[in-house]
């Protein structure tokens, strides 16, 4: 069965690996030696998670768990008129499943309860992200040349 709870402070290993990943394959295009690599996605991920708390102080920082064991993060904000989807990443053997799907679509749920809208941000190089939300009524509101902006309202 799979939950979302809260984020723990024994959390921030699990979350490490989880965002390593994400990234080790773009990663590996560089050339590194492993050590550098490692050096390179802890500061990262070190930057990522400071910078996430200072833009977003309200953020819900949750892990998804199926039967108990860590298998992803959903990294939400309330804001005055939407949900805030900061980041979502599942490993890689849970990604394609439906449980990102389900995620997304109790977000979208629990937003239209509250007459919000849910936004996000997703990096352009990531086109089968950008397809995903697209796919769960998502429009691109805006963007720059890094990300696309994104929506979904009732």
């Amino acid at each position: 069965m799979t939950i979302v709870r809260n984020a723990l402070a024994g959390d921030e290993k699990f979350c490490r690996e989880l965002y390593y990943s994400t990234r080790r394959a773009e990663v590996s295009a560089f050339g590194w030696e492993k050590d550098t690599a490692e050096r390179f996605l802890t500061m990262q991920f070190t930057s990522r998670e400071r910078a996430y708390h200072l833009q977003y102080p309200d953020l819900i920082d949750s892990i998804v768990e199926l039967d108990g064991i860590p298998i992803g993060r959903l990294i939400t904000s309330p804001a005055e008129r939407s949900l805030v989807l900061i980041d979502i990443a599942l490993l890689p053997d849970h990604q394609r499943s439906g449980i990102g799907t389900r995620l997304v679509t109790e977000l979208q749920a629990e937003a239209s309860a509250l007459g919000k809208r849910v936004i996000l941000r997703v990096d352009k190089s990531n086109l089968i992200a950008a397809v995903f939300y697209k796919k769960l009524g998502f429009e691109v509101e805006d963007q720059n040349q890094i990300n696309y902006s994104m929506s979904w309202q009732v």
